[in-house]
């Protein structure tokens, strides 16, 4: 496990350690599959995904949203993301879902090569931690990253559980 940091201050990261967005890119440029399950996102953090999906030339995502079902999801991002489930469908990469039957409110990302997890992201950062913007400017969170294949295989059977119907 390494920590992973946001740079805000007057939390800045020091020289030795990496931000969970610099991480995620580096993951993602290794994968050719990313699954993803947070309980919130925003509309800027939908497009910036959609852009690294295509810049790192994802082949399959699926990104899980958890705390909306009950409350309610703010109209942009609702939109936005109707527009990249139907466009990642339609393409055959993926889709974006939505957890029904509970709050779900974990933060985890797990990367893949070759249908196999070698990496995944565990803590508190929402998926709007790509694409800072005046709401979450401040907002400081803190993940780990691990790379264990125990570990890397549990959360992804975590999120394929996430997604069974309930």
């Amino acid at each position: 496990m390494k920590l992973l940091y946001s740079n805000i201050l007057p939390l800045g990261t020091d020289d030795d350690q990496q931000t969970i967005v610099s991480s995620f890119e580096e993951q993602l440029a290794e994968a050719d599959r990313v699954e993803i399950a947070v309980g919130y996102v925003s509309r800027a953090s939908l497009d910036e995904l959609d852009e690294l999906i295509k810049k790192h030339d994802i082949s399959k995502v699926c990104l899980n949203i958890g705390m909306y079902y009950i409350e309610g999801m703010p109209e942009g991002s609702f939109h936005t993301a109707l527009k990249l489930n139907k466009k990642w469908q339609d393409s055959g990469i993926g889709e974006i879902r939505i957890v029904r039957s509970f709050k779900y409110h974990g933060k985890v990302y797990c990367f893949y090569k070759n249908d196999v997890p070698f990496a995944a992201i565990i803590g508190s950062a929402n998926l709007g931690v790509l694409k800072l913007e005046a709401t979450n400017r401040r907002q400081y969170e803190l993940s780990s990253i691990t790379t264990d294949a125990a570990e890397c295989q549990e959360i992804s059977d975590f999120i394929v559980r996430l997604k069974q119907p309930n």
